[in-house]
């Protein structure tokens, strides 16, 4: 990783993916050969973000030493036919996949090991000498696909309201920064100053106790333990679920232009 940052020029930077889709793009872009007009909607959304917050880094995930952490749907992962890291996904308030309507993992569900990218995939993971994927965790090699999926229709029950409003922010607040204003309910507009507001007031849960994917399977696994027996249980009505596309109680809307 490090010999393919210093070929992109950008080996110095805290932050690659800021450094990557920022004011080395074009540079990056000539050198690689591949179209300008790529990765538009994440070029795009960190320029708005640069506004509202000058590095980022209240509204991106990072390890304890500064490196970018990332979030990743198992269901996703499952899915690409060649394993990568969204930039979605390190944003600290973008914590469900609305695709597949389930919570994100925070971390390798067996070792606890932080997403991120290696810094040398042939040494990542237990089979050192052996090409990982980032599919895999770059600790113990476990797939991120054997996760738990955390699915918001069965876990209604085990979320807050308040919680409901941080999961359907966090989408809205990917949007906001795409379309460089603030949608509120009501139809009404604020400029993309005022995510800073709703951030500071813990509207995101991006500095704030918020849902995750273990803190929701812990509440799952109190509540059964307290049910009834399976025969008894059989007999109770089901759970109440979410309709149509899940959370939907935000502060403030999920426009996209």
């Amino acid at each position: 990783m490090r010999a393919f940052l210093e070929f992109l020029g950008i080996a110095n930077e805290l932050d690659a993916d800021v450094a990557f889709l920022g004011e080395a793009f074009p540079r990056i872009s000539a050198l690689c050969g591949f179209d300008r007009g790529a990765f538009f909607e994440a070029r795009h959304i960190l320029k708005s973000l640069l506004k509202v917050d000058r590095t980022g880094r209240r509204f991106l995930l990072e390890t304890d030493a500064g490196k970018p952490r990332y979030r990743i749907c198992p269901r996703c992962a499952l899915e690409q036919s060649t394993p990568y890291l969204a930039f979605h996904c390190r944003f600290s308030a973008w914590r469900f996949c609305p695709e597949h309507q389930c919570m994100l993992e925070e971390a390798c569900w067996s070792c606890g090991a932080a997403i991120r990218l290696p810094a040398n995939l042939a040494g990542a993971g237990p089979m050192q000498g052996k090409c990982a994927y980032l599919s895999q965790c770059t600790g113990c090699g476990r797939s991120h696909t054997k996760a738990s999926v955390v699915f918001l229709d069965a876990a209604t029950s085990v979320i807050t309201p308040f919680e409901r409003m941080q999961l359907e922010n966090g989408r809205a607040t990917l949007a906001a920064l795409l379309a460089k204003r603030v949608e509120l309910h009501g139809d009404r507009r604020k400029p993309l100053s005022y995510l800073r507001q709703i951030e500071r007031m813990g509207l995101l849960g991006t500095k704030t106790r918020a849902p995750t994917a273990d803190l929701l399977r812990d509440r799952q696994a109190a509540r059964d333990a307290a049910l009834p027996s399976p025969v008894e249980r059989a007999r109770l009505p089901p759970l109440a679920s979410s309709v149509g596309h899940g959370v939907r109680s935000g502060v403030f809307r999920d426009e996209h232009p």
